[in-house]
């Protein structure tokens, strides 16, 4: 009887430790809970900046490729050995000057011999008419002079004909790539000699979408900008009809006193403006917080120094330089985060500083420096 009176007092021992550390644990939760609910989030330094209504002005951007106005591989027409090089690589040349001269001493000498023929079948000719005149000469016989005098007179023009081939020239004005012949070598016809370009005018060849296609006409002004370098001209010319496969419609812009700045087959990019702008509400780029849920800015409702960032999705537009349109979400004179936004949460205060940044710029250029 002594040993269950034991072993229950054992018991009821262990019960009331537990429940006293139970108690304890309990207690200490509770405090944890409202030190949790009291706490706030430290305040976010951050610039912010104005929603405001700009004039955008209305354009169409692509990208696009340089190309010469004229540009072309000179190739040896004809067979023939390398007599004489008449330039080097890199040369600036006018339309017509000399290149390469061939070997064409055998050629010569055939159209010696076919001209001395020319010259005999016309000798004839002429005299085969006059005995026809007295009735001396049958006709048939003048006419065969005739045929003879007209074949001859063809062999030496395509002689002549091949002896000019023989040298090359410019076919117009333009600056000369890298020479791929050497003097004395032995060239097939069909054989490269060296690329030539003309590099003042250049053209610009670019696409848009289909939807785009309606905004461009002949005469726009075209800005390209290429390794932070921005040239301007004009629409020259558009497809007046698009690609099947893409959906895209070509247009060529032509740019004027860039010789140098932009070679064909340098990669640009493209921008046509239009006459008209428009209005819309603007944003600095940097105030967007881009998740895959949708694009979001922190509004700062009293932009003091002490202050709450409250985050508000929006729909955006087109960016232009350092500014986003905004469709809807913002109203004009809403003030956003415009550094910073990474490390916020809603509702987390906020501290506004003055901006350490670059002015925002609707069409920034690069430095000069």
């Amino acid at each position: 009887m002594q040993h269950w009176r034991a072993i229950v007092g054992a018991v009821a021992a262990i019960v009331v430790v537990l429940g006293a550390l139970a108690w304890v644990k309990w207690t200490q939760i509770q405090a944890m809970v409202q030190q949790g609910a009291q706490a706030q989030m430290p305040p976010a330094s951050v610039s912010v900046a104005l929603a405001q209504e700009v004039p955008w002005p209305e354009e169409v951007q692509a990208v696009g490729t340089v190309t010469a106005l004229q540009g072309t591989t000179v190739r040896a027409e004809v067979p023939g050995r390398v007599e004489r090089l008449a330039f080097d690589s890199g040369d600036r040349v006018r339309a017509g000057q000399v290149l390469v001269v061939q070997d064409a001493r055998e050629e010569r000498a055939q159209l010696q011999a076919a001209q001395a023929a020319a010259d005999l079948a016309a000798l004839e000719l002429a005299r085969g008419r006059r005995l026809v005149a007295e009735a001396v000469l049958a006709q048939a016989e003048l006419d065969r002079l005739e045929a003879v005098a007209r074949q001859t007179r063809a062999q030496a023009e395509a002689l002549a004909a091949l002896v000019a081939k023989k040298t090359i020239r410019a076919p117009f004005d333009g600056v000369l790539g890298i020479r791929r012949v050497s003097l004395g070598q032995s060239l097939a016809a069909g054989d490269a000699i060296v690329d030539i370009q003309q590099l003042e005018p250049v053209q610009v060849e670019f696409s848009v979408p289909q939807e785009q296609a309606a905004r461009l006409s002949v005469g726009l002004p075209v800005e390209v900008e290429a390794s932070g370098e921005r040239r301007t001209g004009r629409v020259q010319s558009i497809e007046p009809q698009a690609d099947p496969a893409t959906r895209m419609v070509r247009a060529l812009g032509r740019l004027d006193g860039v010789a140098g700045a932009l070679r064909p087959g340098m990669f640009v990019r493209v921008a046509v403006r239009q006459e008209e702008s428009r209005t819309v509400l603007a944003i600095p780029a940097t105030a967007v917080l881009t998740a895959p849920y949708g694009d979001s800015v922190f509004v700062v409702d009293n932009a003091t120094q002490k202050a709450v960032a409250r985050q508000v999705f929006v729909r955006l537009g087109e960016r232009r330089g350092d500014f986003v349109a905004v469709h809807s979400g913002l109203e004009a004179g809403d003030v956003v985060v415009s550094s910073g936004v990474f490390r916020l949460r809603s509702g987390q205060p906020v501290v506004v500083t003055p901006s350490f940044g670059l002015p925002f710029e609707l069409q920034p250029q690069p430095a000069n420096e």
